[in-house]
């Protein structure tokens, strides 16, 4: 049922941005704005369709007036090729978008490009790379003093750090995360980070710490469909009380992961 609402929901969206598009009184702009949030409604569930989009956007936005959506275009072929892991076309697509927005001063827009760059280098396991674009994505959110970016920028950072196996760093950012996901009361991603302190704790020993983290994910949790984290964190808890000697506990935590 939901599943069917959501698809529903996402043709609406699309049938009425097709509408904008076809009406030719518009101004260019604004029916071009439309394509751009089609292309970026797409990117997940019909990258093929995002990808003729961008096309679409590119061909008719190649001037100054409508230079922002031509830069949007080229962001969502880099994440098509992103999606398909071929990381070097991603990049070069990332990049000229980088290289028109910082010509015509759009620093607005440049902010999702450095994120999405970092991940670039993050899943090519080139974490120095991934750092300094996520350092860029972290500055430019907090010189606009969006929460949720500087939130987001501290857990990519924190990510980074610990697929490095650096845990220290890797508490420090998701900490400040934590934080400045408790001031927008975004309860997803307090679980979320919940369950990434709980691993962080985990590896380091601090075994108390980690059950507590781990626990506490489930008053955060605000999906009770995600059975396959909950089954993830019965299990930890399983390892963590059988590294304890506490074998019953064990065998509890370890049935209820078996039992999802």
């Amino acid at each position: 049922m939901f599943m069917v609402q959501t698809l529903s929901g996402l043709a609406q969206n699309t049938d009425s941005l097709w509408t904008v598009w076809d009406n030719r009184s518009l101004p260019d702009s604004v029916r071009i704005e439309a394509l751009c949030e089609m292309s970026e409604i797409l990117l997940e569930t019909q990258p093929d369709s995002a990808n003729a989009l961008a096309d679409t956007i590119i061909n008719i936005s190649n001037n100054r007036e409508l230079i922002k959506h031509y830069a949007h275009a080229l962001r969502i072929k880099g994440e098509y090729y992103q999606h398909l892991y071929n990381y070097d076309t991603a990049l070069g697509f990332y990049n000229s978008s980088l290289k028109i927005l910082g010509e015509y001063d759009l620093k607005p827009d440049m902010i999702i490009l450095y994120e999405a760059i970092g991940d670039n280098y993050f899943q090519q396991h080139d974490y120095p790379k991934a750092h300094t674009y996520y350092e860029k994505y972290l500055n430019e959110n907090v010189r606009i003093r969006d929460t949720l970016g500087i939130a987001n920028a501290y857990q990519s950072i924190g990510i980074n750090y610990y697929f490095q196996g650096d845990y220290l760093k890797s508490l420090d950012y998701f900490l400040q995360a934590i934080d400045f996901y408790r001031d927008i009361n975004s309860a997803e991603d307090i679980a979320d980070m919940h369950l990434r302190l709980g691993a962080i704790y985990y590896h380091q020993g601090h075994y108390t710490k980690a059950i507590q983290y781990f626990n506490t994910y489930f008053e955060y949790d605000v999906d009770s469909k995600n059975v396959r984290i909950h089954a993830e964190i019965y299990t930890n808890l399983g390892a963590i009380y059988f590294q304890q000697a506490d074998y019953v506990k064990a065998k509890e935590y370890y049935e209820k992961g078996l039992a999802i």
